[in-house]
């Protein structure tokens, strides 16, 4: 609808989420489920987050499970202002690929939620230092080659990962100033600068130089990344499985693909943040 197109317009994903838009043209409706939004003092359930028909997160109307947390024109940022602790949590990111959704039932380890972020799109915010991550609630499998994409902005010099599986050890990673994929080799890796977002590929495809890092559109890195693959393994969305090695920083969008990178969703990635 309205000429968007999702990543899995271009790709079919493994698994993919967002908070800031939906999967594919098809799913730009607003009976497409984002998240699930929780009050940040309490865990009381506020309201789910949803897709609209122009593939972005519905910010003009809210889904409330608490109607009495705003009063007219309630938004989706209203009604978190207005929650307990004066903002919203992610409880549930939906893969919108699949039903493998990410989960947390620690309140304090759940991402905050920034409503204007990039491009005035939502983003979920990270901070290394509570452990707050999301994790997939059942394993994948898969073999080589696999490729994680993601928009992040990591904000601190830590070493942490933007999305990271179990079972296998796959990582797309971030240490100050650069970004990078492991699969058991590595990292190979190439700069992004911290406190900007990027938009990232990293792509795991055996022995040198058969793997890539590509940042921005920038011309890819390759070498070698290892030959892990994927075996049974719970994916992390913004930490390594559950909280070790949990990110610090923004991500509006992550998820998994088999196969090598892709310019064209590079470009698509891009386009929709403005970068």
């Amino acid at each position: 609808p309205g000429g968007y197109t999702g990543p899995g317009d271009i790709q079919t994903f493994l698994v993919w989420g967002s908070v800031a838009r939906v999967y594919t043209a098809a799913q730009a409706s607003p009976s497409t489920n984002m998240a699930i939004l929780v009050a940040s003092g309490n865990g009381t359930s506020i309201c789910t987050l949803r897709g609209s028909t122009a593939g972005i997160a519905d910010l003009t109307n809210t889904y409330c499970t608490q109607p009495a947390a705003c009063s007219g024109g309630c938004t989706p940022a209203a009604a978190c202002a207005a929650a307990n602790g004066g903002s919203c949590r992610a409880s549930t990111l939906y893969d919108q690929v699949g039903g493998n959704n990410w989960v947390n039932a620690s309140l304090t380890q759940m991402p905050l939620v920034a409503f204007n972020d990039l491009n005035g799109l939502p983003a979920l915010v990270y901070a290394h230092t509570n452990n707050q991550y999301l994790v997939s609630q059942s394993t994948i499998t898969h073999t080589q080659a696999l490729t994680i994409v993601a928009v992040a902005n990591h904000t601190s010099t830590d070493s942490v990962n933007i999305m990271g599986i179990s079972g296998g050890d796959i990582e797309l990673l971030v240490t100050n100033g650069n970004v990078g994929i492991y699969a058991g080799a590595g990292p190979l890796t190439t700069t992004a600068a911290n406190n900007s977002y990027h938009v990232i590929q990293g792509q795991a495809n055996g022995a040198s130089p058969n793997s890539a890092i590509l940042v921005d559109g920038a011309a890819a890195v390759t070498g070698s990344a290892g030959t892990n693959n994927i075996s049974g393994g719970n994916v992390g969305y913004g930490s390594y499985g559950t909280n070790t090695l949990g990110f610090t920083g923004n991500i509006t969008e992550a998820g998994v693909f088999a196969g090598t990178t892709s310019a064209t969703l590079q470009t698509n990635m891009r386009t929709q943040y403005g970068l």
